[in-house]
């Protein structure tokens, strides 16, 4: 019989090797070598980056805002976050554009510590739960901007 701490750190190890493949590096678990988000955010320039995606669609600058909010609300636990909020960006500079990147990736290296670093009796249903919504989300929302950059790559942004 496989003991508990075992099958946690088997989730741990899968979920850690989901989300740096979601965002860093490919570890042939879903993606392509060339889609991890931030290889694919350093191709999109901040012009392309504000612009809409379709009629009434949100900019690719307001999908890593986005995403970054998520991943630092869910991490601290805020009660009555402002969700509509986290999609207000409309166009970023080419300074924004960088520090909204930066920004992503300081969200991401703290999702990652939190996994990495929590005590595996403290994997409790609620951080688990957590655990996998930050995989479904981050990987829906890499998708959208990867649907994005097609669409602006068809437009020559």
């Amino acid at each position: 019989m496989t003991d508990v701490s075992t099958i946690v750190e088997a989730l741990r190890r899968q979920a850690l090797n989901a989300l740096e493949e979601l965002f860093v590096e490919i570890h042939n678990m879903m993606i392509e070598p060339y889609e991890p988000m931030f290889l694919t955010l350093e191709e999109i320039s901040a012009v392309g980056a504000s612009t809409p995606i379709g009629p009434g669609a949100t900019c690719l600058a307001a999908q890593v805002e986005h995403t970054a909010f998520y991943i630092d609300v869910l991490l601290a636990g805020t009660e009555g976050a402002d969700w509509e909020g986290s999609w207000s960006i409309t166009s970023v500079s080419d300074a924004e554009w960088t520090a909204l990147k930066a920004r992503l990736r300081t969200s991401y290296d703290a999702m990652y510590r939190t996994i990495a670093e929590r005590a595996a009796d403290a994997w409790d249903e609620d951080f688990i739960e957590l655990v996998l919504s930050l995989i479904g989300h981050n990987g829906f929302h890499l998708g959208q901007i990867r649907e994005g950059m097609a669409v602006l790559r068809a437009s020559n942004l």
